[in-house]
């Protein structure tokens, strides 16, 4: 384990309490920054060390502008979320899964948690179909085809402010009736802000979930934060909320995935479990360790096309076993390969354009020195600043790249932080030729 990463664990584990120290040392704070919004950790950390930060005051800084921009979307998210279930509450019970309960009952508000989805379980086929209808009637309209899946297809809003997931089971391949069963039998439920009530699992089926989630996706996801939460939750056990995890896990003839999960997450974070027994390591752990010390997105094309081989290929490994489908692997490798050289060129000669480029719709607010930039499309989030900051202002009147690098050169900056900001901005999507087509609209902070 890298010292950063270390460094960054500690950090978590004061925040939540499972340390009653602080981590000391030094990190090379660039690599730790990264590393933080890599796995969607820096609001929390900023608001939990807020009057006595346990690093230097220009990381407290930069913290404290990525604080700003997460409470700003997810408070937007939040909102929109709770007025959804009010919505919803009449045409049938749902509980509410993953990150909304996990916010009203681990975390102390919205901005300490990125949450773009909304997943609810529905009791059954019927009672899921008629919310699908309900959300259609509000502006949702579903994205793909997912027959046999565990959830219907995700259905997002039209601006692309919210996505939201209706289950018919906790995961795939579904788990037995019984299981369900006794799921609905011991749901919870707490208050919703300005009114109401919602369900969520109780405590020991919160846990086994996320365990069965925790490091399904680690190339993509959040997984440090995933393995983060799992301690945090099972801290909070009891004797006889351990017992009723280990018979859930005997009910759902998924006890090995959950605990393969706890081990994981107890490798990287304190907390006291009963002693069970560690199941045997495959691929998963093999994966899961390497990604947790990657730091930062990968730049080159070579780790962009070995990402990208990772990410197709982990859902093909059933109980965490290897398994390579050779032709579909050959067709993604020359797919990558094309892609990375086609953006690396593409990237390369964008400053020097003269062609029209307009900006992709988003939602925009200023914090400071930085610009936060919500994309509707997939809820990612941007904090442009600096040259990247000062080319954005710049790009607003549909200018062609070298007229924004002039304009950036104009604000201060020098030539190459200004062709170094196009460059970010063209990588990301952030600006288009102005004849392309993108779909979406920016989410307007009114609702």
């Amino acid at each position: 384990m890298n010292r950063e990463l270390r460094h960054l664990c500690d950090c978590l584990a004061a925040a939540a309490g499972l340390l009653d120290r602080l981590p000391a040392g030094t990190v090379d704070w660039e690599r730790w920054l990264a590393l933080a919004a890599e796995h969607k950790v820096s609001a929390l950390l900023f608001n939990r060390f807020r009057r006595a930060p346990p690093w230097p005051e220009a990381v407290h800084r930069e913290l404290a502008s990525r604080y700003a921009a997460s409470a700003y979307m997810n408070g937007l998210r939040v909102r929109e979320q709770v007025a959804l279930l009010r919505a919803l509450a009449p045409v049938a019970e749902v509980i509410a899964l993953k990150g909304f309960a996990l916010l009203f009952t681990l975390y102390g508000e919205a901005a300490e948690r990125d949450m773009a989805d909304l997943d609810l379980l529905a009791a059954g086929e019927r009672e899921a179909e008629s919310l699908a209808v309900a959300l259609r009637e509000r502006g949702y309209v579903p994205k793909r085809e997912m027959a046999g899946h565990h959830h219907l297809s995700p259905h997002a809003h039209l601006s692309g402010r919210l996505t939201v997931e209706i289950h018919t089971n906790l995961t795939g391949p579904f788990l037995p009736s019984v299981a369900m069963d006794h799921i609905w039998a011991r749901r919870e439920s707490i208050p919703l802000p300005d009114g109401g009530t919602v369900n969520i699992l109780c405590l020991p089926h919160r846990l086994f979930h996320q365990a069965l989630h925790a490091v399904k996706d680690p190339i993509e996801s959040p997984l440090l934060r995933n393995l983060f939460e799992i301690a945090w939750m099972a801290s909070r056990l009891t004797p006889e909320d351990w017992s009723a995890f280990d018979e859930f896990g005997e009910l759902s003839g998924r006890r090995a995935t959950a605990l393969r999960a706890l081990a994981l997450a107890r490798e990287w974070f304190p907390f006291s479990a009963p002693v069970f027994p560690t199941p045997r390591r495959s691929t998963i752990e093999w994966c899961a360790r390497r990604r947790l010390n990657w730091i930062g997105e990968p730049t080159s094309a070579a780790e962009q096309f070995l990402r990208h081989l990772a990410v197709k290929h982990f859902d093909r490994m059933p109980a965490g076993r290897l398994r390579i489908d050779l032709p579909h692997l050959l067709g993604v490798a020359v797919s990558s390969v094309w892609k990375a050289v086609r953006l690396r060129i593409r990237t390369w000669l964008a400053p020097w354009s003269r062609l029209p480029v307009r900006r992709i719709p988003l939602a925009e607010r200023e914090f400071r020195d930085a610009i936060a930039l919500l994309r509707p499309s997939n809820g990612q989030v941007y904090v442009l600043r600096g040259a990247a900051a000062a080319a954005w202002r710049a790009s607003s009147a549909m200018k062609s790249p070298r007229q924004v690098v002039r304009h950036t050169v104009d604000a201060g900056f020098s030539a190459r932080e200004a062709r170094a900001a196009i460059r970010r901005l063209t990588a990301e999507d952030l600006l288009l030729n102005a004849s392309a087509k993108t779909a979406g609209a920016p989410w307007e902070p009114s609702i």
